[in-house]
């Protein structure tokens, strides 16, 4: 996968010292793209989370939750520990 290809990559260049610099950028994109990875699985857990408790409830709990100071992202973090828990 690219993201072994680019861990290869980083251990190569950070066994040279000069190009210790190179490989803090390429950690910095392989930690975006597990980011991206991240926020692809959120996405999905708050779309079946909207599929069992249908869009009302939900728009409903997203908005108790801003009045509180939060997102529904953490209601959907929630979500998906639960689902990981139960699986």
């Amino acid at each position: 996968s690219v993201e072994c290809d680019a861990l290869k990559v980083v251990k190569g260049l950070t066994s040279v010292s000069p190009l210790a610099d190179k490989a803090g950028q390429y950690s910095d994109i392989i930690s975006l793209l597990s980011l991206a990875n991240w926020l692809i699985v959120v996405r999905i857990a708050e779309f079946l989370l909207v599929q069992i408790i249908g869009w009302p409830l939900y728009y409903h709990l997203n908005f108790l939750l801003m009045l509180v100071g939060c997102t529904g992202i953490i209601l959907v973090l929630v979500f998906s520990c639960l689902l990981l828990w139960t699986i």
